[in-house]
């Protein structure tokens, strides 16, 4: 699990795109090559205005319509309510995962910059030598994702002003004048307001969806080659019968398992969010790709077999090395087992490998781990996946679209 040098690019490329309006509580430095943090400060000012001003806003009128819609208030059509809960679930990630970071990014930058330290004491240079051999997928993957999804932003934003189906403030307008409600001016004008300013939010949801995908990425390529590089080494360490370094060895295992657990007030409720909304999202997107051809305008259709296959990317990316890490401790564990019976000091060895425990993400909230990131998991995740789209999609009959006043 090489980490090449377009890798780290990607996060430079990720601050040249992301971080030149206002500070974020978490940020990449590309003089240091480290993970910032800045606290709640006037420094974060514009930032707060942009999550909990505009994004807040968006998330009470998605929530509002929503509500309406349940209580019998509107009557939205099927593809309005679908669009509306596609925005719901960008937004509700968005403003969690911002404000995890905002409580928690100290933590995660402390550990993200002590994981790269650690892996250039272990690893030496090859977390940071050039890709020659063939073509680097993983470096392009990366910066690819990030030119992906700034474009993408700003191309969601032009189709909002376009379409006022795509608007989740024109479709709250809506919905209260077709009750008869009147506006006064300062309404109207606040609602024009906040439609021309949707590529705020917008803009602020792509940057924690760029930072929760390579951020994570580069972190487990990291935890990876470390774990490689103490595999490899263990026979001529673990065969020692100076325990001094035996026990120099073990600590870079130890120091791993110390890194994760200080971000571990970050990475259990951001995974079980990130994993529970790109469920529902997946969902959502494959199902518009399949099912709604032709009732869905052709202009704005595109968007979501794009965004459909983006996330079947990611989550293909991603979950298999967030179960990697468990898997990969494990084998590291068994093969320490085995070379348990040519130490010279059987007893002491146990005791310092029975108190280690396997490196592995989980998904939790408020403190409860829920599960942990596993094979299975990989295979229950995409297999619920799966499920859900199969179910909607036969619950749906497009041929009678026309009967629901569907478009």
């Amino acid at each position: 699990m090489v980490v090449t040098s377009l890798m780290w690019k990607s996060l430079d490329r990720f601050s040249q795109y992301f971080d030149i309006f206002w500070k974020n509580p978490v940020a990449w430095d590309i003089k240091t090559k480290t993970l910032v943090f800045t606290p709640i400060s006037r420094n974060l000012i514009p930032w707060m205005i942009s999550v909990y001003g505009f994004l807040t806003v968006l998330n009470g009128s998605l929530l509002l319509i929503l509500i309406s819609q349940l209580y019998g208030f509107a009557q939205l059509k099927l593809i309005k309510l679908i669009i509306i809960l596609c925005w719901s679930g960008q937004v509700v990630f968005a403003l969690v995962l911002e404000s995890l970071l905002a409580f928690t990014g100290i933590n995660v930058s402390y550990a993200f910059n002590s994981l790269s330290v650690l892996a250039r004491k272990i690893c030496g240079r090859t977390i940071e030598q050039e890709h020659t051999t063939s073509l680097d997928m993983k470096g392009i993957t990366l910066n690819l994702i990030i030119i992906f999804t700034s474009s993408q932003a700003f191309n969601t934003y032009v189709f909002t002003l376009i379409s006022s189906n795509l608007n989740p403030y024109s479709q709250l307008y809506a919905i209260f004048a077709s009750k008869g409600w009147s506006f006064p001016l300062l309404a109207k004008f606040v609602l024009f307001f906040l439609r021309l300013t949707m590529i705020i939010p917008v803009f602020q949801i792509s940057r924690i969806v760029c930072i929760i995908i390579c951020c994570p990425m580069m972190s487990a390529y990291l935890a990876l080659e470390c774990l490689s590089t103490i595999r490899k080494t263990g026979v001529y360490y673990m065969s020692s019968r100076n325990n001094v370094i035996v026990d120099k060895y073990l600590r870079n295992y130890a120091s791993l398992q110390l890194i994760f657990k200080i971000s571990d007030d970050f990475i259990a409720p951001s995974a079980a969010v990130v994993m529970f909304i790109t469920m529902w999202l997946s969902v959502l997107f494959n199902f518009i790709s399949i099912n709604l051809y032709g009732i869905i305008p052709p202009s704005v259709f595109p968007y979501f077999p794009i965004s459909a296959l983006f996330s079947a990317g990611c989550i293909r990316l991603l979950v298999p090395l967030l179960v990697d890490l468990y898997e990969e401790c494990r084998v590291l564990q068994a093969r320490w087992r085995c070379l348990l019976g040519g130490s010279g000091d059987k007893k002491y060895l146990k005791r310092k490998l029975h108190s280690f425990r396997s490196v592995a993400v989980y998904g939790g909230i408020l403190g409860y781990n829920l599960y942990k990131c596993k094979r299975s998991t990989k295979m229950n995740f995409v297999g619920a996946i799966i499920s859900y789209t199969i179910s909607a999609s036969l619950s749906f009959n497009a041929e009678y679209a026309h009967k629901f006043n569907l478009n």
